[in-house]
């Protein structure tokens, strides 16, 4: 006979978070705020337009929205790379320091 397994995911500590809210429904779920009114036009057209966005009625609050979009992803990267730089500064500034400090200690053993 087969034996039931002893423990359950439910039993577990892990689960669902128990501070987590939906968005509100309507909310936008694209990837950046910044580009919200693009999209919201872009989406009207859509509802508007049934037939005629098959043939690129909406085509320009399309090109709009990427645009947006490409924006800011070249400004987040932007600044993700100034914070990496500033890290990395900050590494190698704690990094040097200590390798002076090695190469003094060893210079007195000699």
């Amino acid at each position: 006979p087969f034996e039931i397994m002893s423990y359950s995911i439910i039993d577990r500590d892990v689960g669902p978070d128990p501070n987590y809210k939906p968005p509100p429904k309507g909310m936008y779920r694209g990837k950046y705020e910044e580009c919200y009114s693009f999209y919201e036009a872009y989406n009207k057209c859509h509802k508007e337009n049934k037939v005629s966005r098959l043939l690129g009625a909406c085509s320009p609050q399309k090109s709009a929205v990427d645009k947006c979009n490409q924006e800011q992803l070249h400004r987040r990267r932007r600044e993700g790379a100034e914070k990496a730089r500033i890290k990395n500064a900050k590494w190698n500034e704690y990094y040097n320091a200590k390798r002076k400090k090695e190469m003094v200690i060893e210079t007195k053993k000699e």
